[in-house]
């Protein structure tokens, strides 16, 4: 059986290599394709899928706990928590579109 633990810092392992890796590429996203660089994407692609399969049991084994953060302490309130987690991802989703349309623009890709 695996332990909710062990699925806890295999998801924290994983998410750092994601880390790690992805401000590697960020870093030698102009080079041309070495070793490392190549190592890197490897690295990146397969920490992917293992935080994926860890982040699904991360949340299958905290189930209760996240729908206790979800409701708040009054049933039926969504929690301040809930709501301040979808107002920052609403703001990285807005930041990556203008990201994208800037670049996008500076290389004239329509």
């Amino acid at each position: 059986m695996i332990t909710r633990s062990f699925v806890s810092i295999a998801t924290l392992i994983t998410f750092l290599c994601l880390a790690v890796s992805g401000i590697s590429l960020q870093i030698t996203d102009h080079h041309p394709y070495t070793f490392t660089k190549v190592f890197f994407i490897v690295l990146h692609n397969i920490s992917a899928i293992f935080f994926l399969v860890f982040a699904i049991l991360h949340i299958f084994k905290n189930w209760k706990v996240i729908m206790a953060y979800v409701k708040g302490k009054k049933a039926g309130i969504i929690s301040r928590e809930f709501i301040g987690s979808f107002i920052l991802l609403f703001i990285i989703l807005i930041i990556c579109w203008l990201k994208t349309a800037l670049t996008l623009h500076l290389h004239n890709i329509p």
